[in-house]
């Protein structure tokens, strides 16, 4: 009988394995699943003026390692959003690789979306970790992240994927 068992138990981990393989082919089909977690085409902008990160340069966190404004001398459109940058190398580095210097969750405050919700992250509170950038809405936000970011990180992960695809736009 313990044989009957193992070969049940074997069959239906095998049906249980092939519905998850055909749900995600049928999300990435989609375009529900981001191929990165966390990448998304939504960005946080200003609503005056709809530049992404109300303005500052996304490559100067990892240049300068400081929130630098950019210009609107050397703006470039990406992903239907205007971005702006301080230096024309930045604005080359980013033309060339966007995915490595554009903020994860869209700028969005990463602790809001490990708790499963979205607010908006502050372009002057953030953190670049294993070279992604992090914004957050407030201080607290990004010390509470910091206790335990592989948490955090992987919570995030679990709920991004439904936040992303809400978004309007």
């Amino acid at each position: 009988m313990a044989g009957n068992r193992k070969i049940g138990t074997y069959c239906h981990c095998q049906r249980f394995l092939v519905r998850a393989l055909i749900s995600i082919f049928c999300l990435v089909g989609t375009g529900f699943v981001s191929a990165e977690i966390g990448l998304t085409r939504k960005f946080i902008t200003d609503d005056a003026t709809g530049v992404a990160l109300f303005g500052f340069d996304p490559v100067a966190y990892f240049i300068e390692q400081k929130a630098i404004e950019g210009t609107n001398k050397l703006e470039f459109v990406w992903q239907n959003t205007v971005w702006r940058f301080e230096k024309e190398g930045n604005l080359e580095a980013f033309k060339q690789h966007p995915y490595i210097y554009a903020p994860i969750y869209g700028g969005y405050d990463a602790m809001g979306v490990s708790r499963g919700f979205l607010s908006v992250g502050n372009p002057a509170i953030w953190i670049i970790r294993e070279n992604r950038l992090y914004f957050f809405k407030s201080v607290a936000n990004r010390i509470a992240w910091l206790n335990d970011p592989d948490r955090h990180i992987l919570r995030a992960s679990g709920h991004w994927p439904n936040l992303d695809y809400n978004l309007p736009g």
